[in-house]
């Protein structure tokens, strides 16, 4: 049955319908702008070199529940 889709690309189709790829995508350039800005402001700002690598963890930590909540809810221009 070459015609029938497997379970990874039934995966995908249902993660493109719950726009997950599109909330990981926004959230992986937000994430890179925000540790760029951090590792320009942070020293200026006289904070310790720490601040940044503790930006970077909660980021990474972040990732995850992005990816969770964006597969639970389904966010359209009507609302959650």
């Amino acid at each position: 049955m070459p015609n029938s889709p497997n379970r990874l690309s039934l995966f995908w189709q249902e993660l493109k319908r719950r726009k997950v790829i599109k909330v990981i995508a926004t959230y992986a350039a937000t994430a890179f702008i925000v540790i760029e800005a951090s590792d320009i402001i942070f020293p200026r700002l006289g904070l310790p070199d720490w601040t940044v690598t503790l930006m970077i963890i909660l980021l990474i930590v972040g990732f995850p529940l992005a990816f969770f909540l964006s597969w639970v809810f389904d966010i359209t221009p009507q609302g959650v």
